[in-house]
């Protein structure tokens, strides 16, 4: 079965998409011919990652197979399942082992700082220091994951300067609640 050339360019952006590590976001009717390649498909998919700008849109991964047709072989390797023998897994399998605990926040950001406390209109400095020269970069990440996980609450952070009351630095500020609009 040939590609067209834009299910090959498809198929080379999701190869491209996977080698980095992140998902090819397409809509799954036009990866129809990629899914049933004979002999196996050439990339996979995961219907619960929707991309952030169309929710027609899921996440792609290029197969072994479809990274093997990407690179000029003109057969794909076969694969497992109804479409071929099952494959032998480099990787062992183990029954009986506890998933551990979640570990959330990494190095404690979010409970460092006093998100949960802050009131519509308030705010914190954070000093510029050797350290942490550019502090408002640095904890732009953290900001953003508290607006995410507290909302309706919302949070800016902003790089300010000498005239600020506490110096040089970044400031973070509370800002008036998010209400979804009516359905």
């Amino acid at each position: 079965m040939a590609l067209s050339a834009i299910e090959n360019g498809m198929l080379k952006a999701c190869v491209l998409a996977t080698h980095s590590g992140a998902p090819y976001f397409a809509k799954q009717t036009s990866m129809k011919k990629l899914l049933d390649f004979p002999g196996g498909p050439l990339v996979e998919f995961n219907d619960a990652i929707k991309d952030s700008t169309d929710a027609n849109k899921i996440a792609f991964r290029a197969s072994p197979a479809g990274v093997a047709f990407a690179n000029g072989n003109l057969q794909p390797a076969p694969q497992g399942g109804p479409n071929g023998p099952p494959v032998a897994s480099e990787f062992a399998l183990d029954d009986g082992v506890a998933v551990p605990p979640l570990k959330r926040g990494g190095r404690g950001g979010a409970k460092r700082y006093p998100f949960d406390t802050m009131a519509i209109g308030q705010s914190f400095h954070i000093p510029k220091t050797a350290d942490n020269p550019k502090p408002s970069k640095r904890i732009a990440s953290i900001v953003s994951l508290a607006s995410k996980n507290l909302a309706p609450k919302v949070f800016k952070v902003q790089a300010v300067d000498s005239t600020d009351k506490r110096g040089e630095g970044a400031r973070v500020w509370r800002l008036a609640d998010v209400v979804p609009a009516a359905a």
